[in-house]
């Protein structure tokens, strides 16, 4: 079973260039976004992906005020340790970018708030 989560914005959403745009500038990472089309009513979906994981992530505009990330992985862990930090990085990029996530409360590890390029400092802070 993989769990989505839901991100409610105030006003429209941005648009998956001002994300990936986002991402990347608090990152570091070459994040490739990948257009996987459109459905509905004209709703965007897409991915993001970045050599060093092995993993993408999709997530889709559901309605004009709200994005959905789909299929983060579980475990028989925690969240913590089973969401790669790219996974980790787009929820807080959405969150920053002002949506409300439906999964309450969605407690941000503090290794996410570094970039990429300090990684060699996580295992100090996951502890």
């Amino acid at each position: 079973m993989n769990i989505r989560i839901d991100f409610k914005f105030s006003s429209a959403v941005p648009s998956r260039d001002e994300i990936r745009a986002h991402l990347v500038r608090r990152t570091g990472l070459a994040v490739e976004l990948v257009d996987n089309g459109k459905w509905g009513d004209g709703y965007w979906k897409a991915s993001v992906r970045a050599p060093e994981f092995k993993r993408t992530l999709n997530f889709y505009q559901m309605a004009v005020d709200a994005v959905a990330v789909d299929d983060l992985p579980t475990s028989g862990w925690s969240t913590k340790t089973s969401w790669s930090y790219l996974e980790w990085a787009v929820l807080d990029t959405l969150r920053e970018m002002g949506g409300a996530p439906s999964w309450k409360p969605l407690t941000i590890p503090k290794y996410v708030s570094l970039p990429w390029s300090a990684r060699k400092w996580w295992w100090k802070l996951l502890g």
